[in-house]
């Protein structure tokens, strides 16, 4: 998939081909349909940095790339036109829906082989810091305060900087750091989760955008690409795959298809009770 492709090679990215990446990341809805004059036009380098990019990614041009990224926006509004025949009229109900959509496709982009590494990496930490800052810090504060009510410690400083240095500061082998990362810069917490690692603690990182710092910094980075439109989404969905994890956690079940019953019981209260 081009978006983790990228992701992969984003670190050995030129300066003009991180521009490109950026750009496509956060857009790439839009790039799925232009040509590539103007995607060249738009980030402002020319058409031969578009070919060398695609070709460094390892496609053999352009037209190549930008048809995995077509394919993908074409099976997202197939399952948007599969849902809009049952939405009820009204601006509740269209939010309501928007909102489910933009949730309910998001396993499409997730790597659950690593959202089920972490799982077993909460199972056997010691000690759980949630860190996040503006939006995701408030997130972090609600999970930990809901995973204490049921006897699982979890800590989260507050978004403060020097909250979060001085909470990592303490981490120790056995600890577990877990950066959220929604649109809002997160050197913070990338540079928190450099730190635990020195100090022997495993970090992963939830993050809206692949290439986010905390991403590129975590141990185990898992990601996905959410709307920059659509911030409100950006944080159901941070709060569902968050649920899912810590409902498998909480649950202990079974680590084979752990997190995708936590993350379908978050949406089906019923579900997981039903397989059993």
């Amino acid at each position: 998939m081009l978006l983790e492709t990228i992701r992969n090679h984003y670190t050995t990215l030129s300066k003009s081909h991180r521009k490109l990446a950026d750009y496509i990341m956060a857009h790439y809805r839009q790039t799925a349909f232009m040509t590539s004059a103007q995607l060249a036009s738009k980030v402002g380098v020319n058409s031969g940095t578009i070919t060398r990019f695609a070709q460094y990614l390892g496609y053999t041009g352009y037209p190549e790339m930008v048809a995995e990224l077509h394919a993908l926006v074409l099976t997202e509004l197939k399952g948007q036109t599969a849902d809009s025949s049952d939405a009820a009229p009204g601006r509740l109900q269209h939010s309501l829906s928007a909102l489910s959509e933009q949730v309910t496709r998001m396993p499409q982009q997730l790597d659950l082989a690593a959202a089920e590494s972490l799982a077993g990496l909460l199972e056997r930490a010691e000690r759980v810091i949630l860190v996040g800052q503006g939006a995701a810090a408030e997130l972090a504060a609600i999970y930990a305060r809901l995973s204490k009510s049921v006897g699982k410690p979890v800590i989260a400083p507050s978004g403060d900087p020097y909250a979060i240095t001085a909470e990592v500061s303490t981490c120790k082998p056995g600890d577990l750091v877990i950066a959220l990362a929604l649109f809002e810069e997160s050197q913070t917490t990338a540079r928190a989760l450099r730190h635990a690692a020195e100090l022997g603690a495993d970090t992963a990182a939830l993050c809206a955008t692949p290439t986010s710092p905390a991403a590129l910094a975590a141990a185990l980075p898992i990601t996905w690409m959410a709307d920059e439109d659509a911030p409100l989404a950006a944080l159901c969905q941070l709060s569902w795959l968050l649920a899912g994890l810590l409902q498998a956690w909480l649950e202990d079940v079974s680590l084979a298809g752990g997190v995708e019953d936590g993350l379908r019981q978050t949406l089906e209260p019923g579900a997981a009770r039903r397989r059993r």
